[in-house]
């Protein structure tokens, strides 16, 4: 017998992730913080780092009072005492139109188990995402994930158990990965490795946070940040950040789109070179509006993008 039951509700109400680490650190600075994006990190002690500049390739010596090693699935070659244990998870593009346009999310059990979930999401641009698999990814960390075929069928499978007009691969958009940065305690399969988050102490006196979910992210900045100010003997007021509102995001008034299939405007393309510090092409469209999540509409709207972003970069110099 199969047993059906909807319901609505309120909570996991984020639809873009990336977006949410912009509006973190945007939130950072309007309190203070300078950010700096195209930097990578090469050694950390406990009053610092090298880094190096990626456009340039200059070296940097940053001073600091403390330290946090919060660098995911890079953690571990910053801090020789972890041992990061990988897990991919992939994610399918759909036209929401060929799920029927939905406005709510669908859950589906994986067969044979009561806590393990596929989830078809509906999202902008008239789009809806399924995910994702738990995959262990044990080879070198790439430099972008990939999903592949068997976790794709994988997810079709799943999702054409429930729905009325199963969806075929050809009808696919897109796929992209990304990797947990798990901590490796020797579990077998990555699917039964806790999601709790790891904060220690490295030997050179910096902080490493690892673990978790998005969904802990303010609690894992806390302990982090805590732990942090024990180390290094530092003061400072109580953690406000459970309280904390982010900063608001408000796009300006929109005008024609730039693209009729996607509905994306030139004010979200400014939006995102303006406010959400954009500076390529690829920002606005892999990191800010998620367009190039599909690479036939990534495409498509690559010349008008970049025209805006060179016009917004030069209006702003």
């Amino acid at each position: 017998m199969v047993c059906a039951a909807a319901c609505s509700s309120y909570d996991g109400q984020l639809d873009d992730d990336a977006r949410l680490v912009v509006t973190v650190a945007r939130t950072a600075a309007s309190l203070g913080a300078r950010i700096l994006t195209r930097v990578r990190a090469l050694g950390l002690r406990g009053d610092g780092a090298t880094a190096e500049d990626t456009l340039t390739g200059e070296r940097l010596d940053i001073r600091a009072r403390a330290v946090i090693n919060a660098t995911g699935v890079g953690a571990g070659s910053l801090d020789d005492a972890i041992r990061v244990r990988p897990s991919r998870g992939t994610h399918i593009v759909l036209d929401a139109n060929d799920l029927g346009a939905p406005h709510t999310a669908l859950t589906i059990p994986h067969e044979g188990s009561i806590s393990r979930y596929v989830f078809a999401l509906p999202q902008a641009y008239g789009r809806v995402i399924v995910g994702l698999t738990d995959e262990d990814a044990p080879d070198a960390v790439p430099r972008v994930a990939q999903p592949t075929e068997r976790e794709i069928d994988f997810l079709l499978t799943n999702l054409n158990r429930v729905v009325a007009s199963p969806i075929r691969r050809e009808q696919v958009r897109g796929a992209f990965a990304g990797l947990r940065p798990l901590v490796d305690r020797g579990t077998a399969p990555t699917a039964d490795i806790s999601r709790r988050h790891l904060v220690t102490v490295s030997g050179a006196g910096f902080v490493t946070v690892l673990g978790g979910k998005l969904t802990t992210y303010r609690r894992m900045a806390e302990d982090a940040v805590d732990l942090a100010l024990h180390t290094r003997g530092l003061t400072a007021p109580p953690s406000r950040t459970a309280s904390l509102r982010l900063v608001d995001r408000r796009v300006p008034v929109a005008r024609e789109p730039v693209d009729e299939e996607t509905g994306l405007t030139s004010a979200e393309v400014e939006y995102a070179v303006r406010v959400e510090g954009a500076m390529t092409v690829e920002d606005v469209l892999d990191r800010r509006t998620r367009i190039g999540l599909v690479d036939a509409d990534r495409e498509r709207c690559r010349a008008a993008v970049e025209a805006i972003v060179q016009r917004s970069l030069a209006d702003g110099a």
